[in-house]
């Protein structure tokens, strides 16, 4: 078994550490493996993994793993790589303990080292001893097999899109080809007449030469400039299409992914992967350009230079190569500040969101300093982080500069000397010095592609899990027609294994056409239900059946096409009223707008409106009130004319004038429609043909409200006071 070398892995997001741990002690002891598949075998959340998800993972790969208490003393003898849970909240790798250093890969900033001081500060965190988590192969385990990883995927997958995008843009792409060469032959050819002016012209002293070359010289750069403007035009014009293509794409995909996914992720760390695509964007448009010049500008000029002073080429290619290597030599340290910065950037801007989106409570708790604090600390990371890219920039570029520079003295040095030895007129010595200048460009250019391959392979790394996703097929309304709502010995809980069950043998039928009401103490996991009967979220365990036939991921779509729920955080999006009410239309249909509007209690609302239906509401439009945003929802689940109607804690805002007044609208509504109904307040469910009592994940009691009054078990006792109210 190959092992001894720690990589050092970096993790793609805000909540990857523990996966990416597992990552560099498989890839140590000779086993590649993906952070994708290991998320499969992981039960991760928003917050990560656990120990006990990461004793699990290790043990999906082949792995046996076991956590230990043990003391800073101890480390030393501890066998190594080892991962350690630091700071109460991240894991890290210990990989080398040394002259009183310990070495350890952060997956959040890389490889670094710290003092023992650090340890007991972040590892021991004030206790006597700290959190370990021993792995290595199990002897017994047989390997598994999965997708493995290669140090080249990233860069294939690149690759692969690179390609995609030259089959899709043809045209674009072949019009940049022509131009390039175009303006290729005009930077071939001003060497050539600049020769013949010294060498011919002037030596000659044949004037009319001298200036008819002049005008040669003129009309070539005029021919150039014009190329180069159309060329822009054309390249701007495909980054723009591009531009949009890529990110329809990413967003298509996006929007196809599960709610589970959505559960796991930090939404900050989708929105900053758009600045990816937007990477990825720029190296799709400028790099076929940019490669057809730089190897046809390599040739041509090779050739000329290769013709007029060996030397020079051999001293060109020597120091370009030199460049190369020097560039290499940083790769590392780039890629952990990338990826830092990528997960700094992303807690930056969930943090400001938080603070715009939460400003009544962060003024109400007076939380503006410490709100201002954390964001303050933030930017002094990324601060930090961007100061040490620079410092590699300058490193980088500086290095490169300087072999430049001594490249072009070198070359000076060998022409000088052959023009004295008559080996070289001064004529051609200009004209090596322009084709070096011209060359120069190219192999610039090659260095430049290898860090913009390698920064964008980084981006590819990021959005991987999303655009490697296969989207599922759009959804037939007629796949999934309303019927009977089976659900059988159903379990559920949200993704990470600390969180407990939510759903637990949930056994329900709910009839066509019927009205049911749930009910409970807050909690008990009445919205999870809704959420699991709209397909929203698979079962763990059991099943759910519409009409005898099982709802899945893939007919999931189908299924909530004929539905329509008001749930209780539902979102009022920046728009007109009418594109809120009407939010899957492109043109709504007005007579059902109406009857929306009359059903959710809107009309006079909207007629005080001085735009009426078309007055903007959200965050970029007017505040509604908590019972305005509730009756906008309301319309618009009637809008839908679902045939399945789920009403989610959908009067809570109300005043008892306007709940009985939309209570008496759905009535008439629900005609051969099944209601769902969430809720707390009696007047909502009392009149349900079926109330279903949930407490803490479990059915207790089931019956209309005459029989659970009279059975006087929990339902009774949750409405009681209501019910003295009443009386």
């Amino acid at each position: 078994m190959r092992k001894g070398r720690i990589y050092g892995y970096q993790q793609l997001e805000q909540s990857d550490c523990g996966i990416t741990c597992v990552r560099i002690i498989a890839r140590y002891f000779g086993y590649r493996y993906t952070p994708a598949f290991l998320r499969g075998l992981s039960d991760s959340s928003r917050l990560g993994i656990s120990i006990k998800d990461m004793t699990q993972t290790f043990a999906g790969i082949g792995f046996r793993a076991i956590p230990v208490r043990i003391g800073i003393d101890k480390l030393s003898e501890m066998p190594l790589p080892a991962i350690l849970y630091w700071n109460q909240n991240h894991f890290i790798v210990l990989y080398r303990i040394s002259k009183g250093r310990y070495h350890i890969v952060d997956p959040g900033s890389g490889k670094t080292s710290f003092r023992r001081s650090d340890i007991e500060t972040y590892w021991l965190s004030g206790s006597n001893t700290g959190l370990a988590i021993l792995a290595e192969p199990d002897p017994e385990a047989k390997p598994v097999e999965c997708p493995r990883e290669k140090s080249v995927s990233a860069i294939a997958t690149l690759l692969r899109l690179f390609g995609q995008c030259l089959g899709k843009n043809r045209k674009p792409f072949a019009a940049v080809m022509m131009l390039s060469l175009i303006s290729m032959c005009a930077d071939i050819a001003m060497p050539l007449i600049f020769q013949q002016t010294v060498d011919t012209g002037i030596s000659t002293g044949d004037i009319g030469l001298v200036w008819l070359l002049a005008l040669m010289q003129v009309m070539i750069f005029i021919g150039n400039f014009m190329s180069s403007a159309v060329l822009q035009y054309v390249i701007t014009r495909l980054g723009l299409s591009l531009g949009i293509s890529m990110m329809n794409e990413y967003l298509s995909r996006l929007l196809s992914m599960s709610m589970s996914f959505f559960a796991r992720k930090v939404s900050s760390d989708l929105i900053q992967k758009i600045h990816d695509q937007e990477r990825i964007k720029d190296f799709m448009v400028s790099m076929p350009g940019m490669l057809f010049t730089t190897a046809l500008s390599m040739i041509v000029f090779s050739a000329m230079l290769a013709y007029y002073c060996l030397p020079a080429l051999l001293i060109m290619t020597g120091a370009t190569l030199l460049g190369i290597m020097w560039n290499n030599a940083f790769l590392r340290h780039t890629r952990e500040i990338d990826f830092s910065r990528f997960s700094a950037l992303s807690k930056s801007r969930n943090h400001v969101y938080e603070i715009v989106n939460g400003i009544a409570e962060i003024k109400i708790n007076g939380a503006e300093e410490m709100r201002l604090g954390v964001w303050r600390r933030l930017q002094l990371k990324i601060r930090d982080l961007s100061v040490r890219a620079l410092k590699i920039e300058l490193l980088s570029s500086g290095g490169t500069s300087l072999i430049t520079k001594l490249q072009d003295v070198c070359i000076t040095g060998i022409c000088a000397t052959m023009v004295i030895r008559g080996e070289m007129t001064i004529g051609m010595m200009m004209t090596v010095g322009y084709i070096t200048g011209r060359l120069a460009i190219p192999f610039a250019n090659v260095v430049s592609m290898c860090r913009s391959v390698q920064k964008t392979t980084m981006a590819v790394e990021r959005v991987d899990e999303v655009m490697n996703h296969t989207p599922v097929r759009p959804a037939d309304t007629a796949c999934m027609p309303p019927a009977d709502i089976t659900l059988k010995n159903v379990w559920f809980r949200y993704p990470g294994s600390q969180n407990p069950d939510v759903l637990r043998h949930v056994s329900l039928s709910i009839r066509k056409g019927s009205t049911i009401a749930i009910v409970g103490a807050s909690g008990g996991g009445k919205t999870t239900l809704i959420k699991i009967i709209l397909g929203l979220f698979m079962p763990h365990t059991g099943e759910v059946e519409i009409g005898g036939r099982p709802l899945t991921a893939d007919n999931a779509g189908a299924w909530m096409k004929n539905c329509a729920a008001v749930m209780q955080d539902g979102i009022i999006f920046s728009g007109t009223i009418l594109s809120n009410i009407a939010i899957s239309d492109e043109h709504p249909d007005m007579a059902k707008v109406q009857e929306a509007i009359e059903t959710a209690c809107l009309d006079s609302f909207i007629a005080n409106l001085p735009m009426g239906l078309m007055t903007r509401i959200g965050v970029a439009g007017i505040e509604l009130s908590g019972g305005q945003k509730q009756r906008l929802l309301v319309a618009r689940a009637v809008y839908r004319n679902p045939g399945v109607l789920i009403l989610d804690e959908a009067t809570s805002s109300l005043d008892a004038e306007n709940e009985a007044s939309i209570v008496r609208n759905i009535n008439r509504f629900k005609q051969g429609r099944t209601v769902i109904i969430v809720a707390h307040r009696l007047s909502t469910v009392k009149n349900a043909d079926r109330i279903i009592f949930l407490r803490n994940g479990e059915i207790i009691e089931t019956g209309t409200h005459r029989e659970l009054v009279d059975y006087g078990g929990g339902y009774f006792q949750l409405i009681s006071n209501q019910l003295e109210i009443a009386n």
